[in-house]
């Protein structure tokens, strides 16, 4: 039995930094990993020899339809804050909805890492990222939305750990609670979960809570397991 193929886009960013290497000669997929530049690609392809690498330009609805082509899933990381975002991530909705009404059509999920509360959309990262998402709730694909919230090693944790009286500055307010995820937590959930295609509806209202404040530099052991939330359409 051939292996099915799984698209993932942004394969040199920090997300899929941690995602690849889990996915990577693991037996089920065969990655087909979307390279940017020339240089990227070159990269990729030393990394990672036996994945399918295609550099390609996503800002193409042509380009994306022919990444998806035969693709069983794809894991759409957008580059955030691009200019042309927006139109990227819809082109990737409906490169994947023309794929799977294609016959012979193997394609079973689209998996979207967005962030958490997109209906906030004063910040330009959540009202970009909010339109891929209507695209996909009114697409007829079966669909994962990954919600994470700011990325913990972003944080400079060692060196916080080894201070008497750790102090971080931040330029938001310190009372207001934040959540933190981990990049290998965040890639595990694509890994194990998301990718497993499954007749189940979940969404995050009243499951999401803030864990920490800015000012409390105690880290709770737990702080991961409410930092993704799944939202999951059926067949």
């Amino acid at each position: 039995m051939s292996e099915e193929i799984l698209v993932i886009t942004r394969p040199g960013g920090k997300q899929c930094a941690h995602l690849i290497p889990m996915l990577y000669n693991k037996g089920r997929f065969k990655l087909r990993l979307a390279a940017h530049t020339e240089a990227s690609a070159s990269k990729l392809k030393q990394q990672y020899p036996d994945a399918e690498v295609i550099q390609t330009d996503i800002t193409s609805l042509a380009a994306c339809q022919s990444l998806l082509t035969g693709a069983t899933a794809i894991n759409a990381v957008l580059p955030s804050l691009h200019s042309r975002e927006r139109e990227i991530g819809l082109n990737f909705v409906d490169a994947a909805v023309a794929e799977s009404q294609r016959q012979g059509s193997v394609f079973k999920h689209f998996v979207f890492s967005s962030l958490v509360f997109t209906q906030s959309r004063m910040l330009m990262q959540h009202d970009i990222k909010s339109y891929v998402e209507e695209r996909l709730y009114l697409s007829p694909l079966n669909w994962t939305l990954l919600k994470p919230c700011n990325f913990m090693d972003a944080y400079p944790v060692p060196l916080l750990a080894n201070q008497h009286q750790p102090v971080v500055e931040k330029p938001w307010d310190p009372d207001i609670g934040n959540n933190m995820i981990a990049l290998h937590d965040l890639a595990e959930a694509s890994a194990k979960d998301a990718l497993d295609v499954g007749k189940r509806v979940l969404t995050f209202d009243g499951i999401y809570k803030p864990t920490a404040h800015a000012h409390d530099m105690r880290c709770e052991a737990d702080l991961s397991s409410h930092a993704i939330v799944d939202a999951v359409v059926w067949p």
